[in-house]
């Protein structure tokens, strides 16, 4: 055979950059520098550290199972203290290595996955600064692997959301849903602030990209192994999502409708259901069993979570204490009383936020409009009953789990833009720069919260109360087996990496917990407590703490020594003088 000349292999070359496989690849790379410079824009306009507690609680629980190979957390509550000494045979909770009963294990796993290597690479963990030098502006670990890790999953999110909104329609309408998700302020937000939801949203659109396309195989008699893999897939990938956020499994529900429904008419349609719902349980199973065996509950402590906050126990005062107490019908009536409220602002708020509430409206809107393929309205039926399941029982837990709202945007903007193409091949734009410019004045409304976000003024800093390095110095003087009493016990564990108790409701269950439970030696008061207005508080307990930051120390009071921080910001009280030939003149008075 003649071999090519170097003429017809340019000739070759040049056409597949024109058209063929050089083209794809080429738009490929392209989109993938534009998604990196999103990411480096956003990251660096925005992130100024965490500013959740949710975030720094997850980061430290990461890190814990990195170290410890145990799902322990270093923040400690008075109320598991008392419900993990109620419900353990040994009465014993634990303190220093106090089992987590409070969140599901997906994402702290993922984290632990990195910061394991990290460990076993012999890198610091801490990124304590050297002696004299300047810490960096942001914690190490935080910046370099957490929010990194966050956008891989939000980039992953949108590869999935791709592929899905290809399958089900048009490839103008996937590019379409992938160009508005990355440029929605949401998500990037979302990502940086370190709490997890990419994973989430990751998890809830893979679930159903499988589901989809095993459905797709069935209904199209393919053998076994062409749709049963995608299935398991899918439903393993449903049961991550209820292990990141056990609301996340209302993905499951939804799922499960969409092929019970799509499987109806047909021979053994309850095959595809039935195997989805035995591999999710199968899969949630190891995490339930777990809970059992800790503290004899399927999800822990994690249902009182819906009566903190609540009319009956404001703010952290459920957390705080150390006998808390309540009738069930007194519970039933704050999780009412919060559910409603949290409903009214999640409507008049945040549930049309996103993108400019346009696809939202959208996506409800095309419920008139009946689609020609079957499976792709049931999905849509799915959809919304997901949504459903998610928002009654998210609302029963406040604005902060309501947030998880955010992970099924993907799936709103699919159908969103269908619905929007169906509306313009309803008004009959034959011309082709007209239909792309309405197109594009949609796209540039939906886009809009995140040019403005990105502008200046830059975002501000996470203190108050968080500022990494004076609380890494502050535990730095603290042995790692000794305890610190705090408001803000998730900062201290995570930036400080030391067991951190949060402060309790009043000095006489602090003395409770130091006397009988654990000897805790510092005590740390931020503005979290500071600011609050005691004066205007008098029925509280919190009263009983003012004396104490008034910088009258109770005769016998345990810890003596202390000093106050950025100008009566904060104050730092421990059992002896820990600090001596350490602290510089300006760190403290």
């Amino acid at each position: 055979m003649a071999k090519k000349g170097f003429e017809p292999s340019v000739q070759d070359l040049v056409y597949s950059v024109d058209a063929g496989l050089g083209l794809r690849l080429l738009r490929l790379v392209l989109a993938a520098f534009a998604v990196l410079f999103l990411a480096l824009l956003y990251t660096g306009t925005q992130y100024r550290g965490f500013k959740d507690s949710s975030s720094m609680e997850y980061a430290q629980l990461g890190r814990n199972l990195a170290v410890h190979n145990r799902l322990i957390t270093y923040t400690v509550r008075p109320a598991t203290i008392h419900y993990l000494t109620e419900n353990t045979p040994e009465a014993n909770p634990r303190i220093m290595f106090h089992p987590d009963v409070l969140h599901p294990p997906m994402y702290p796993a993922v984290l632990a996955a990195p910061m394991k290597l990290m460990n076993a690479l012999g890198a610091d963990l801490e990124a304590k600064p050297a002696p004299g030098s300047r810490p960096p502006p942001r914690y190490p670990l935080e910046q370099w692997l957490v929010v990194p890790l966050n956008h891989l999953f939000l980039i992953l999110t949108g590869v999935f959301l791709f592929l899905l909104a290809r399958r089900l329609f048009a490839p103008r309408i996937a590019m379409l849903s992938v160009l508005v998700y990355f440029l929605t302020d949401a998500v990037w937000a979302d990502s940086i602030a370190g709490g997890g939801l990419p994973l989430l949203s990751f998890f809830i659109v893979a679930a159903t990209y499988g589901a989809v396309v095993a459905e797709r195989r069935w209904q199209q008699m393919s053998s076994a192994a062409e749709w049963m893999g995608p299935l398991v897939l899918s439903a393993v990938a449903a049961a991550f999502a209820f292990l990141t956020r056990y609301a996340g499994g209302a993905i499951a529900a939804g799922l499960f409708i969409f092929l019970l429904a799509s499987g109806w008419s047909r021979h053994r349609g309850w095959l595809p259901p039935l195997i989805f719902t035995a591999v999710f349980v199968l899969a949630l199973s190891p995490w339930l069993v777990r809970n059992v065996l800790i503290s004899g509950d399927l999800l822990g402590m994690t249902p009182w979570l819906a009566l903190s906050g609540s009319p009956m126990f404001e703010g952290q005062s459920l957390m705080r204490d150390l006998t808390p107490a309540f009738s069930a019908g007194e519970a039933v009536e704050a999780v009412r009383s919060r559910w409603v409220a949290s409903m009214a602002e999640f409507y008049g708020g945040e549930f049309f936020a996103l993108g400019g509430g346009i696809l939202v409206g959208l996506f409800l809107i095309s419920f008139l409009y009946k689609f020609e393929r079957r499976y792709i309205q049931l999905l849509r039926y799915g959809v919304l009953a997901a949504l459903i399941v998610f928002i009654t029982g998210a609302a029963a837990f406040g604005s902060e789990a309501l947030r998880g709202y955010h992970a099924f945007w993907p799936l709103i903007l699919v159908f969103g833009w269908a619905y929007f193409h169906v509306l313009l091949d309803q008004r009959g734009l034959v011309i082709p720069l007209l239909n792309n410019l309405v197109t594009g004045v949609v796209v540039v409304l939906c886009v809009l919260p995140f040019l403005f976000r990105i502008l200046p003024p830059r975002a501000e800093d996470a203190y108050p109360p968080y500022f990494w390095p004076q609380i890494q110095r502050l535990c730095g003087w603290m042995q790692p087996q000794e305890v610190i009493c705090t408001d803000m016990p998730w900062a201290t564990a995570w930036y400080g990496n030391r067991v951190s108790v949060l402060l309790p409701e009043d000095v006489n269950q602090y003395y409770e917990i130091n006397d009988y439970r654990r000897n805790m030696n510092a005590l740390y008061f931020t503005t979290i407590t500071k600011n609050k207005g005691f004066a205007r508080e008098l029925i509280r307990k919190e009263q009983s703490w003012l004396p104490l930051m008034n910088g009258r120390t109770p005769e016998g009071f345990p810890l003596q020594e202390g000093f106050n921080l950025n100008k009566h910001d904060q104050m730092f009280l421990t059992d002896y003088p820990r600090w001596a030939g350490q602290m510089e003149e300006e760190g403290g008075e």
